[in-house]
């Protein structure tokens, strides 16, 4: 459940994201109709300017953009800054325009998702931003959301499934306080998809605890299999085709999100 709720908040976050971006492009617009109405009549709105810069700026965080200055006509004085064209610069260069100072008009920011629940694109006007091409906070968010969080899912599923494997495994080799072995300790998994979702443990063992096998030989008072139970987490096994342990697998893994962590961070800061 805490995984879904992960997948469902990077939601939320980006569909909040651009409900935030088409807010600042509603102001930004108002603000250069205000703007050009001052400026027209030979007066500097430096009040305005400044509420529209401070915009701009939070706008930058969401994505890259570029500012066109539109004149305003009239009477504007020479450093009139005018209407502002704002426009989302995607990673491979490409513009697309979000606030048209030239007409007047905020246009508004939509995300797609595909038939798999990723994020397909953006699209402006009609005009289409690729998942992968946009930038700044949604950049983050997005390849948190279509990469990062299936792969750290992904990776949640191997562990699961190679510690349930062994773990069985080494459970069936010790014996229970009724003397038997071959119990399984958790119920078993078909393979990886699903496996941390999943993960069980067995009614055998839920109903029976003296089945636990802890014992190496059969005697009440050996504890031998414990401790090679414990010596799973340790031990080398393959996990994801790859010889590790279920305690290095793991430390890599979180060391991956706290880098796609900080990345995604250092995105929106830029």
């Amino acid at each position: 459940d805490s995984l879904n709720e992960i997948r469902s908040d990077l939601k939320n976050q980006i569909d909040t994201s651009v409900d935030q971006v088409n807010a600042i492009a509603r102001q930004i617009n108002e603000l250069n109709q205000q703007i050009s109405k001052v400026e027209s009549q030979g007066y500097l709105p430096n009040d305005l300017y400044d509420k529209r810069d401070l915009l701009v700026d939070q706008l930058s965080q969401f994505a890259n953009v570029k500012v066109t200055q539109v004149p305003s006509g009239g009477e504007s004085p020479d450093i009139a800054e005018g209407r502002y064209t704002v426009e989302i610069v995607t990673n491979t260069g490409d513009k697309v325009t979000l606030v048209d100072g030239e007409n007047f008009k905020a246009n508004q920011m939509e995300v797609s998702y595909d038939a798999d629940g990723m994020v397909d694109h953006f699209s402006i006007d009609g005009k289409q931003i690729p998942g992968s091409a946009i930038s700044g906070k949604l950049q983050g968010l997005t390849e948190a959301f279509n990469k990062d969080y299936p792969d750290m899912l992904d990776s949640l599923n191997q562990l699961a499934y190679a510690f349930t494997q062994e773990f069985n495994k080494v459970h069936q080799q010790g014996y229970g306080l009724d003397g038997k072995n071959g119990y399984q300790f958790f119920n078993p998994l078909d393979g990886p998809d699903g496996a941390a979702l999943n993960i069980s443990v067995s009614d055998d063992i839920v109903n029976h605890p003296d089945h636990i096998a802890a014992s190496g030989n059969g005697d009440s008072g050996d504890g031998a299999n414990a401790q090679h139970l414990a010596g799973v987490m340790t031990g080398k096994m393959t996990i994801d085709g790859k010889e590790t342990s279920l305690k290095a697998f793991y430390g890599d893994l979180i060391g991956k999100m706290a880098v796609n962590a900080q990345e995604a961070n250092r995105m929106a800061d830029n």
